[in-house]
């Protein structure tokens, strides 16, 4: 009789582990849609309208595609870079939250009124700024570390 409470006991603790496991495999899913959710929204909304923002404060089609061509080339640049910072720092998610952060923040000067667009910086300089912003902005591009996050 012993036995077998002992069996239903074991039975038991072994169905609640897996209980417990699958509530935190699902919990591990949820967060990783919301990352990716959030890794794609930003690059995808700003994709859409910055060379309209670009044309709103009066630079050439030249200025603009500068910009673009740069912006894929920095990512291409600093992404192994912070897969190796990651690597080293042994916490993918903190470094894709921190890169992703921070590159939200940069591209949020272009908003603050004066930073970008000042009234008494000739055209060349608000290109500049601009281009400064785009491109810092870009350097914190740490996509390959959601992915290796994810696995």
């Amino acid at each position: 009789r012993r036995s077998h409470e002992k069996n239903m006991e074991d039975a038991n603790t072994n169905d609640e582990d897996e209980g417990l496991e699958a509530r935190r495999r699902l919990r591990t899913i949820r967060r990783l849609k919301l990352l990716y959710f959030f890794q794609a929204i930003g690059p995808s909304s700003w994709g859409r309208y910055a060379s309209l923002y670009y044309d709103s404060v009066g630079l050439t089609p030249a200025q603009v595609g500068y910009i673009t061509g740069a912006i894929p080339s920095m990512r291409a640049l600093c992404m192994p870079l912070w897969g190796l910072v990651a690597d080293r720092a042994a916490s993918k998610k903190r470094v894709a939250l921190v890169t992703q952060s921070c590159a939200a923040t940069v591209l949020l000067l272009l908003a603050v009124p004066g930073i970008a667009t000042p009234r008494d910086r000739p055209h060349a300089g608000k290109f500049a700024v601009i281009l400064l912003i785009s491109i810092s902005a870009a350097a914190f591009a740490s996509s390959g570390v959601v992915d290796s996050y994810a696995l």
